[in-house]
């Protein structure tokens, strides 16, 4: 091999500059916990050497540190995070319930909770919220204005401290309980598998509210529920609520499994099967199961 040719291999390995995908920018700033106290303001808990600031990507990884953050946190309302993430190794909490992570996000970004602890949030709407755990007792709390939740596994509890409707709400397993305040209410809803307990109306203008499988227990006392779509799983209907507008085309509407009075305002049923009590005022059905006779 020629003196020229070893020039020209040596010449095509040597490193250039770094691809700028890879680049640390202030505006795309990693910072993964590292805490050996539990203080978020602490410089020396992160990697980056200071606390987060807005624009960095927030990561709990467990990798160097099990520590749970429990001061400090309470105080970050100005930060805007381009995203916030921790890995199931990560088995610390985030905040707790009288000292939330008190944190914005840039528009449009993502929180990714697949930790075995707990985490305590309140944020602003720009978030979507995902919850991976196999903390099945609390693994996220939300207390702010968080707009869109996701749930494959996990519990997630939108406290009564959340001042704001649930523009989203996608369950593909896991647990949601949503506990009520005043006239806040979901707008669009779908679950496939897992659990909801909710305690808030549906939106009655314009709302999707969609059940392909699963449990759905409705348990808001005196509100109105709009425009369900029933594929399969099972609905339960508890205490005295309205539903006022419904499609069953597979599962289980339950509308027996309370004593307490309810509203049925019109249900159209083309598969599956329900349960009415006593206690139910039907104001409009069409069964459309039967099949019909021939004319005589």
């Amino acid at each position: 091999m020629t003196r020229a040719l070893l020039l020209f291999l040596c010449l095509l390995a040597w490193p250039g500059k770094p691809d700028a995908r890879y680049e640390r920018s202030p505006d795309m700033a990693t910072n993964i916990w590292q805490g050996t106290t539990g203080n978020w303001d602490t410089g020396a808990n992160w990697s980056l050497t200071v606390k987060p600031v807005t624009g960095d990507f927030v990561i709990f990884d467990g990798d160097i540190s099990q520590q749970s953050v429990t001061s400090g946190q309470d105080n970050e309302g100005a930060v805007l995070l381009s995203g916030l993430w921790s890995q199931p190794s990560y088995r610390g909490s985030v905040g707790t319930s009288s000292l939330r992570l008190v944190v914005g996000f840039q528009a449009d970004k993502q929180l990714v909770w697949r930790g075995a602890g707990s985490l305590h949030l309140t944020s602003d709407a720009n978030v979507r919220v995902v919850c991976d755990s196999a903390n099945l007792l609390d693994a996220v709390s939300l207390y702010g204005l968080e707009d869109e939740i996701i749930c494959k596994r996990g519990k997630v509890i939108v406290t009564a401290t959340h001042a704001a409707n649930v523009g989203h709400l996608r369950v593909i397993g896991g647990i949601v309980e949503l506990l009520e305040n005043g006239a806040f209410d979901i707008l669009r809803s779908w679950l496939v598998s897992g659990e909801v307990i909710n305690n808030r109306p549906i939106d009655t203008g314009g709302a999707e509210w969609v059940v392909s499988g699963g449990l759905w227990t409705q348990s808001t006392n005196g509100s109105t529920s709009n425009a369900l779509t029933l594929t399969g799983g099972r609905v339960v209907w508890n205490t005295g609520t309205t539903l006022a507008v419904a499609e069953q085309y597979g599962g289980f509407l339950d509308f027996a499994d309370t004593g307490e009075e309810k509203t049925l305002g019109k249900l159209t049923i083309f598969g599956g099967d329900f349960r009415l009590s006593t206690q139910t005022a039907n104001a409009g059905f069409h069964d459309f199961r039967p099949d019909y006779p021939d004319i005589p």
